[in-house]
């Protein structure tokens, strides 16, 4: 388990792996990565510029991003986690030409 300082170094811990599921979910439905932010935006009930990864100020919505992606990714695949090393864009083709 990773121990962290603050809550603003785990914020920026979680950044990247929000950033990754939204690439996923933009290539997997065949969206700019600017759509799926609108998309987080409606289903979160919050303002679009907050979704942005440089307007993330705050632990709590930063949870509720990663919970919400994650929720978003199992709804259209069936599994919430994105494989560990992968070219994601690679991987979202891949998962969508099983289909």
């Amino acid at each position: 388990m990773i121990e962290f300082k603050s809550d603003e170094e785990k914020i920026e811990f979680l950044k990247p792996i929000i950033s990754k599921y939204r690439i996923f979910i933009a290539k997997y439905i065949g969206v700019s990565v600017n759509k799926v932010i609108g998309m987080l935006s409606r289903r979160l009930n919050i303002p679009e510029e907050d979704c942005h990864l440089s307007k993330i100020t705050s632990l709590d919505l930063c949870l509720r991003m990663i919970e919400d992606v994650k929720k978003f990714k199992w709804e259209l695949t069936g599994a919430r986690r994105l494989p560990k090393k992968c070219s994601i864009r690679n991987y979202a083709i891949t998962v969508k030409s099983r289909i």
